[in-house]
């Protein structure tokens, strides 16, 4: 990019983190002689050193040791994703797509009360599950997403939601959606565990493979029917 004379980082012999962080900065630019940017305990060791210590997304913990130290401390301001933004991580536009839970209804006739309470729990489930999938399909295109002209304004790729978040994120709406898949019912269950299979699928391989790409996105448009 043209923009930085040098770089500092682990490789396959050494995990450059925490008191070896810190000794290769100092060897670089003496005790004092650089500002640094952290967020975790293991950066303590780094801004013991430093003539700057700079804090992003600091635990309060952390934040107790950093203040004891006799260095200049100051704190990015973090905003916390707004539901916009978790929207958007969510792919909750794409939720019209399970509308197509409908059809079978629709077609036979049965829009009966209960019918439609029971398609509703099945809708939100649906929805639940692939929302996971997105997110899980946001953490293994990380790196690529980065570099891509539109995809970087994804809220992972962004630095707009935490990692950790996601992280969490993701088997808790995979948990919350087959446990009101078992209130459908065991076909149900099925079915949505065969879409989740195929999903995570395509984001792991079967979206690389020409042809097969567009055959898997079509089954997973009819698995909802």
């Amino acid at each position: 990019m043209g923009v930085f004379d040098g770089h500092v980082g682990s490789d396959a012999t050494t995990n450059c983190t925490g008191k070896t962080k810190a000794a290769k900065l100092v060897e670089a630019f003496g005790e004092g002689g650089f500002d640094y940017i952290g967020n975790d305990a293991d950066d303590l060791a780094v801004w013991s050193k430093c003539g700057k210590a700079i804090g992003i997304r600091v635990s309060g913990r952390v934040s107790r040791r950093l203040a004891a130290m006799p260095v200049e401390a100051k704190y990015l301001t973090d905003e916390k994703p707004s539901w916009r933004t978790w929207a958007h991580l969510l792919r909750m536009h794409q939720y019209s797509k399970n509308l197509l839970l409908l059809v079978p209804l629709l077609a036979s006739h049965q829009l009966t009360p209960a019918n439609l309470v029971v398609l509703g729990i099945g809708f939100v489930s649906f929805c639940l599950c692939a929302s996971s999938v997105y997110i899980i399909n946001d953490l293994v295109d990380l790196q690529a997403d980065r570099m891509h002209p539109t995809k970087r304004l994804r809220p992972l790729a962004d630095g707009k939601i935490p990692l950790i978040h996601a992280l969490f994120a993701a088997p808790l709406l995979f948990l919350a959606s087959f446990i009101l898949a078992a209130g459908v019912s065991p076909a149900f269950f099925a079915v949505l565990l065969g879409y989740f299979a195929l999903t995570t699928a395509y984001t792991f391989y079967l979206k690389r493979k020409m042809l097969i790409d567009v055959v898997t996105l079509a089954m997973l448009y009819t698995v909802r029917i």
